[in-house]
């Protein structure tokens, strides 16, 4: 539902005719607002403004307010600021003037220069004088459908169809500005409506994120698997033993046998006797061992 507006408290239109000048625009006008007719011309100059109320269909009581505009060229730019302000245009031409049917073109084009989309409609007045009309009736009617825009064939003088052009213009304004404004309402609820299903924004963390926080000063402790052994309390190992000279058979029997040298140690290769009494030279021991087996020997 749209909300009410000052159009929908009082409804108004304004209306601007525009084309050649004696043609009967002034004319159309005044049977319009006030039901009479001149039959003397009086040339307008510039804008000249009246204004009736009239019962639309649909729309109930509309002030119908109606711009009379001057055709002469060098009123052109003053009359061109009054169709900005213009809910809907007229563009007329007679019946008996050939070239005010021919320069319809040119005053739509003023028109198209300071409005955008406006409702128009095309008028032929002095259908009356038909037995003089050098314009004929289906090539204005071509030129409506040109112009995407509807035809009315009027006689000012005779009241014909006077009242019928300005209550179908404001008809068709009134069902673009409700057709404009529902249009808005509905966009503007689509942008509500998105807006408040939208989930919340998330908060913004002041956590440093993990990639970018400062490396732990705790040692990192090794796996297990590969933990150092334990050194030794010793760095030095023990040597190999030398290996025992070679000696005969004979003589290590004989070492065996005798008690008086004490025990030797297993160990023959470093020449240690226990309870001997110290070291000797692995070389003068068995020198010594030699001798005594031959001097046994000897005997």
């Amino acid at each position: 539902m749209t909300a009410l507006t000052t159009e929908d408290l009082d409804p108004s239109i304004k209306i601007a005719v525009i084309g050649n000048g004696s043609i009967g625009k002034s004319s159309l006008i005044r049977r319009f607002c006030r039901n009479e007719y001149v039959e003397n011309y009086k040339k307008t100059i510039g804008v000249e403004y009246a204004e009736r109320e009239v019962e639309v269909p649909g729309e109930g009581d509309v002030r119908v307010m109606v711009w009379d505009t001057a055709g002469q060229e060098e009123f052109i730019k003053m009359t061109q600021e009054y169709y900005k302000d213009a809910d809907a245009i007229i563009l007329a031409f007679s019946t008996t003037d050939r070239t005010s049917f021919d320069t319809l073109l040119k005053w739509r084009a003023k028109v198209q220069e300071v409005c955008d989309d406006i409702p128009m409609v095309l008028v032929q007045n002095k259908i009356d004088l038909v037995h003089e009309g050098v314009v004929g009736q289906g090539e204005a009617e071509a030129l409506a459908r040109d112009m995407r825009i509807r035809f009315y064939r009027v006689s000012v003088k005779e009241g014909i169809n006077v009242d019928e052009v300005f209550i179908y213009l404001s008809q068709l304004h009134f069902q673009r500005s409700r057709a404009r404004r529902q249009a808005h309402a509905e966009q503007t609820a689509t942008s509500t409506s998105t807006h408040a299903t939208s989930p919340p924004p998330r908060p913004v963390s002041t956590s440093i994120p993990p990639s970018l926080s400062p490396p732990s000063t705790r040692p990192r402790s090794q796996p297990s698997s590969l933990s150092r052994p334990p050194k030794p309390a010793n760095p030095n190992p023990v040597p190999m033993p030398l290996p025992a000279l070679p000696t005969d058979d004979r003589a290590s029997e004989s070492r065996r046998q005798s008690s008086g040298a004490g025990r030797q140690s297993t160990n023959e290769g470093y020449g240690k006797v226990e309870g001997g009494g110290g070291r000797e030279r692995p070389q003068s021991a068995a020198k010594k061992i030699v001798a005594g087996i031959k001097k046994k020997l000897t005997k």
